[in-house]
């Protein structure tokens, strides 16, 4: 029997799939996918992923957070609300995120982000949840936030992976899994094939981060959770072994991760 695929970071709760996401979802499931976990960005997009988890449980699972260029909707209660979120959807939300820092779209102030960033490190560490994490154009930043607000169960992913090997050293060193979207199909990634042949398979997530980034060859094409299977391809063929052997280890990362043995 062969194994079946984990997406480990997929926002198909967003608009783009309003026209078709019944009949896709059915699709993906059926084409060799086994779960799928959905990270909120603000209230809205926690509670579509909350909907769907609930409609496909234990094939769909959220996270709850917001992103960086997100926290401008980030209240004075925000934390408190997404505790009391958590505790009456315990059965559906594995991690806290997407959460991190984001330098790129320079719209948010930076000691704006750091803070609520660190917000939700302190709220991982209550739940005793793993952090979603998101790293643009800043990610000694990231990094050394974490470091500094280190807790003994922090743990999670650096989601769509974008730094070199000796920053997914230290990563993996901190107790956090490192994520490869369809950017690592890309012409121009690589660096990216580089860390992905660099660093063990036991470390290593794989995502869509749909519908962005949409692998090689279906570029130009709304991204889903099925091309996950294009970005376990091209870590296999990076790593010279058996794709079987990719989607079953990191299948079994992501549960790892996410503790989705306590769900099923």
């Amino acid at each position: 029997m062969k194994s079946l695929l984990f997406d480990s970071h997929a926002h198909i709760n967003l608009s783009h799939y309003d026209e078709d996401r019944e009949k896709l979802i059915e699709n993906i499931f059926n084409s060799g996918l086994e779960h799928i976990v959905i990270p909120g960005i603000d209230y809205e997009t926690i509670y579509s992923a909350l909907d769907l988890s609930k409609k496909y449980k234990n094939k769909i699972f959220c996270a709850i957070g917001f992103h960086p260029t997100d926290i401008h909707k980030w209240e004075i209660d925000t934390y408190k609300k997404l505790k009391k979120i958590y505790f009456e959807n315990k059965d559906y939300i594995v991690a806290i995120g997407e959460t991190g820092l984001d330098y790129y779209w320079d719209k948010t102030p930076k000691d704006l982000q750091k803070e609520i960033f660190i917000e939700h490190i302190k709220l991982a560490s209550e739940l005793d949840l793993p952090l979603i994490i998101h790293t643009r154009d800043s990610l000694d930043d990231t990094l050394n936030i974490i470091e500094n607000n280190k807790f003994k169960n922090t743990r999670g992913v650096f989601h769509c992976f974008s730094g070199d090997k000796d920053f997914a050293l230290k990563c993996i060193k901190n107790n956090f899994y490192i994520s490869f979207a369809g950017n690592i199909t890309f012409k121009s990634a690589n660096n990216l094939r580089d860390v992905a042949k660099y660093i063990n398979l036991e470390n290593i997530l794989i995502e869509t981060d749909s519908p962005f980034l949409t692998p090689v060859p279906f570029r130009g094409k709304r991204n889903d959770p099925s091309k996950v299977f294009y970005v376990a391809k091209t870590i296999s063929d990076i790593k010279n072994i058996d794709i079987e052997e990719v989607i079953q280890v990191t299948n079994k990362n992501a549960k790892n991760l996410f503790s989705i043995s306590k769900f099923i």
